[in-house]
C-alpha cells in the first residue's frame, strides 16, 4: 500500500521556488529569473526535460485542482449530511402518520360500530314506543314487556316492528 501523499507540503515546496516559467530545450531545462539570475537542468533524455518542465506549471495547477476537488468533495458531504437527516425526519414525520392513521382507521371502525349500536337502539326505542302506545297500554305483564324489551336491546333490534 502506497503512502499517503502529502498535499499541504508539496504546496510549500511549489510555493518556496521562484515562479517563472521553466523551458525544455532538448536535453535542457532552463527558467530564468533575471539577467544575472536563472536554473538550468540538464537531463538524458528529450521526455524528461519536457516532463520537468510541465511539471513546474503542471504541479501547482493540480494542488489548486486538489484543493478545488476537496472543498467540494466537503460541501457534498455535508449536504449528503444535511439529507440523510431530513430523510430521517421525514420517515419519523411518516411513521407518526402512519400511527395516526392506523388510529384514525380504528377510531373509524369504532365510530361506525357506535353508529350501527345507535340505529339499533332506535329501532328498539321506536319498537317499545310503538308496542306501548298500541298493546302495553292496556295493563300489560310487567315481567313480559321488561323481558321483551331487554331482549330488543341485546338483540340487533331485527324483531322490531319497526319503520
Amino acid at each position: 500500500m502506497s503512502e499517503k501523499r502529502d498535499f499541504a507540503k508539496d504546496r510549500a515546496i511549489c510555493d518556496s521556488v521562484k515562479s517563472e516559467k521553466w523551458v525544455a530545450d532538448g536535453f535542457l531545462v532552463y527558467a530564468i529569473y533575471s539577467e544575472n539570475e536563472g536554473i538550468g537542468i540538464q537531463t538524458w533524455d528529450e521526455k524528461r526535460a519536457e516532463f520537468i518542465a510541465a511539471a513546474r506549471e503542471g504541479w501547482p495547477a493540480a494542488l489548486d485542482e486538489i484543493e478545488r476537488l476537496q472543498k467540494r468533495h466537503d460541501r457534498l458531504v455535508d449536504a449528503e449530511l444535511r439529507y440523510v437527516q431530513e430523510i430521517e425526519k421525514l420517515r419519523a414525520e411518516l411513521d407518526s402518520h402512519e400511527s395516526w392513521k392506523a388510529m384514525n382507521e380504528m377510531t373509524s371502525r369504532e365510530l361506525q360500530s357506535a353508529r350501527q349500536s345507535i340505529e339499533r337502539m332506535r329501532k328498539v326505542l321506536d319498537w317499545v314506543k310503538e308496542m306501548y302506545e298500541q298493546e302495553w297500554t292496556y295493563e300489560p305483564g310487567t315481567g313480559e314487556v321488561v323481558e321483551d324489551i331487554i331482549r330488543e336491546f341485546e338483540g340487533d333490534g331485527s324483531a322490531c316492528l319497526c319503520k
